[in-house]
């Protein structure tokens, strides 16, 4: 089973650790409103949404993110800007359907 907790980390605003088994994962929102995850991460759609949860709970206005989550960054609100992706506090959303 996959475990997600959200941890202290002075890179990050906010920072999670996906666990399973005896491996971790970190995925977070650094101080520039950047998402980033381990790139390893089995997990990174459910990462990717995780992370947009908290952003829409903490009513963070605008977040930055490049393609590394293996799945339609669009689906969630962003839309691409050169070779990163944006997206607006009212435009982020979490779709129903989910590969995690």
């Amino acid at each position: 089973m996959v475990k997600v907790e959200i941890i202290e980390n002075v890179e990050y605003k906010y920072c999670f650790k996906m666990s399973e088994d005896d491996k971790e994962y970190i995925g977070g929102i650094n101080r520039e409103y950047f998402l980033t995850v381990d790139k390893n991460c089995p997990y990174k759609e459910l990462m990717l949404r995780v992370l947009i949860n908290k952003c829409m709970n903490e009513f963070i206005q605008r977040i930055y993110t490049c393609d590394v989550w293996g799945t339609e960054l669009t689906k969630f609100g962003f839309k691409k800007q050169e070779d990163i992706y944006v997206s607006d506090y009212f435009d982020l959303k979490l779709p129903h359907e989910c590969r995690c």
